[in-house]
């Protein structure tokens, strides 16, 4: 299924108590596995395969090493390292963008890990100038 947002205006970014986010900056060299950790984290609490076919190796050459990936539409939540909820936003168009590897571990949802990730995400496509992402869930 997918779902598609017009956007017209940033939602409010609430990044829980105790957690913090984190953009592709700094020592990017880790974050790739980071990454990877949060995708295999969250199959295995969720009890689902839906990243079951990525790879630190094809995050890399797919998004990483693409001339669309922008280090800022990229964020993690994370608490004390763990990285705990992530997504990516790619560009489709010049109006549209997607959503990428969504992803919140079932054990931080209850803080609300998922919807700060998201908030951030929103914010960037605002601010970019994007008018709708589109989201296709995994199934």
């Amino acid at each position: 299924m997918t779902m598609i947002l017009n956007l017209q205006s940033p939602p409010e970014v609430n990044i829980p108590f105790l957690y913090e986010y984190w953009n592709w900056v700094g020592d990017t060299s880790i974050l790739p596995t980071k990454w990877y950790e949060l995708l295999k984290k969250h199959d295995q609490q969720g009890h689902t395969k839906v990243f079951k076919n990525y790879t630190r190796e094809f995050l890399i050459s797919n998004y990483v090493r693409n001339n669309k990936f922008d280090p800022n539409g990229f964020f993690f939540i994370t608490t004390r390292s763990e990285v705990v909820s992530g997504v990516l936003v790619w560009p489709l168009d010049e109006e549209r963008c997607e959503f990428v590897a969504l992803a919140a571990l079932v054990s931080h949802r209850d803080r609300e890990t998922a919807q700060a990730v998201v908030s951030l995400a929103l914010n960037y496509a605002v601010n970019k100038g994007f008018k709708a992402v589109e989201y296709k869930e995994n199934e």
